[in-house]
């Protein structure tokens, strides 16, 4: 019941998205990741996770480029198909990057670039949907999930959204691991403090 309720949810928010005409698509993105380069936690960051956006996501290619720019730590995921588990890797060139096995672009397994990712001071992550305690959706394939769940909360994590795609509530479990802030094109969602007043966390 739980996985047909997630879909259905998944499926509205990802119908609207691909929705979004191209040129309100990149303004929108634009807007959200203006205000992520303007947060306090992204300019003290050294090092970054960021991620290589496709079919809607905020985009993030733009980013990527200007964090190397800034001369950030710049870390993206690669997806290991064996393990099912993301593998983190730094690069230094985004022109560098090769297709995953789901379209999107990753860095190439080079074991000299792996880093961990409780060793990167901000997170950036992906979603299909949240809700404003900071709970997530993804693709349903759950490698986020499973990122997450290893921190220690040494790092801050943050999710890049739309503002249609933060909903009341969404359907999680006791072990899915809420983001810290939520950025939207119109504000900055502390999702910790949004806990806090539900009574969810001291």
């Amino acid at each position: 019941m739980m996985t047909i309720k997630k879909d259905i949810v998944r499926d509205t928010v990802l119908i609207e998205r691909r929705q979004l005409s191209v040129e309100d698509y990149m303004e929108r993105s634009l807007r959200v990741v203006g205000r992520l380069r303007a947060t306090h936690m992204y300019a003290k960051a050294k090092s970054v996770l960021l991620y290589m956006s496709k079919e809607r996501e905020v985009f993030t290619h733009g980013l990527v480029a200007e964090a190397l720019k800034e001369g950030k730590g710049v870390a993206l995921p690669r997806t290991n198909r064996k393990t099912d588990l993301l593998e983190i890797y730094l690069v230094d060139d985004a022109g560098k990057l090769t297709k995953g096995s789901f379209g999107v672009e990753e860095p190439v397994a080079d074991q000299s670039n792996k880093i961990e990712v409780s060793q990167l001071d901000l997170l950036v992550i992906p979603g299909a949907a949240f809700d404003r305690q900071g709970f997530r959706l993804g693709w349903g394939k759950g490698y986020y999930d499973k990122l997450l769940a290893g921190l220690k909360n040494c790092s801050k994590t943050c999710a890049l959204a739309f503002g249609f795609q933060v909903l009341r509530q969404i359907p999680h479990e006791a072990h899915d691991v809420p983001v810290d802030f939520i950025i939207t094109e119109s504000e900055i969602i502390d999702c910790q403090n949004e806990r806090r007043k539900s009574g969810s966390i001291e």
